[in-house]
């Protein structure tokens, strides 16, 4: 499960953890739990962090061919050289491989696809 307390993250493997954690950092009120294993909280909400993340794997698995490196500067806020390093990122939080993004070229521009295997881990997270 992922524990977020004070505005940082953790990932905790037992309830244990999560009670020290509760009893160094602060009372409960302020912890939210979420498990690991799907996209939490994304709903109908693209405005979210989740929300922004599910809308970028839909965006994947729609185009095989690549998603425009346009479109995803605008959902991760990267650009240029910062695109990889947020793509890397952005694959830890859905758990995804961290190669599982590969540049591509969706109509003769810049972008990124998901690979093969990508593809399909990708689809097990959306379908849960």
């Amino acid at each position: 499960m992922i524990v977020r307390i004070r505005g940082i993250e953790v990932v905790c493997e037992s309830l244990e953890e999560l009670d020290r954690l509760i009893e160094r950092y602060g009372d409960a009120e302020g912890v939210v739990v979420r498990s690991g294993a799907t996209i939490q909280g994304a709903g109908g909400n693209p405005t979210t962090g989740a929300g922004i993340d599910l809308q970028l794997l839909r965006a994947f698995i729609n185009a095989p061919g690549g998603v425009l490196s346009g479109t995803v500067t605008g959902m991760l806020n990267a650009r240029g050289k910062g695109i990889p390093g947020a793509l890397k990122a952005w694959c830890a939080r859905i758990h995804l491989a961290p190669g599982a993004v590969e540049p591509a070229s969706p109509g003769g521009k810049r972008g990124w696809r998901l690979t093969e295997s990508g593809q399909e881990a990708a689809k097990v997270i959306l379908n849960g």
